[in-house]
């Protein structure tokens, strides 16, 4: 990946060995850190949840019983934690219906591809998400 925009893309002051792509110049690490909603910025913020949510570190992982069709869903568990992940990864819209799992009050939305989630929102149990094409959503039990 490109470092910055201009000749060079961060990676020489001379002619690059390897042809950069035609879009260096707004796809590069340095325009991408400055954007809240670009891929490097979702990752760098996967990374963090991760690395705070010892469920996602080394929880036991299941198969959500209603995954199905575009919408792929699985639990990450440990005692005391119960994170729930969702993946919509087909091309239009899909819906979820939040069940209860294991004796849950709600769940607490920790981090979503399509827009920003703050620490004070709740989805109820029984409520219906959409999820966007290829929306990502983390969601942390409420006990």
């Amino acid at each position: 990946m490109p470092w910055s925009p201009g000749p060079g893309s961060g990676f020489t002051a001379g002619r690059p060995w390897l042809r950069l792509g035609s879009d260096a110049e707004i796809r590069n690490v340095d325009v991408q850190l400055a954007d809240p909603t670009s891929v490097l910025s979702a990752y760098r913020r996967l990374i963090a949840l991760r690395a705070a949510t010892p469920a996602l570190q080394v929880g036991s992982l299941r198969a959500h019983p209603d995954s199905g069709g575009d919408v792929v869903a699985y639990t990450r568990e440990m005692p005391g934690q119960l994170i729930l992940v969702l993946l919509n990864l087909g091309r239009g819209g899909a819906s979820w219906r939040v069940s209860a799992i294991a004796g849950e009050s709600g769940w607490r939305p920790l981090f979503r591809t399509t827009r920003a989630t703050s620490p004070d929102e709740a989805i109820a149990i029984g409520a219906t998400l959409i999820l966007e094409p290829d929306e990502g959503l983390v969601l942390e039990a409420i006990r």
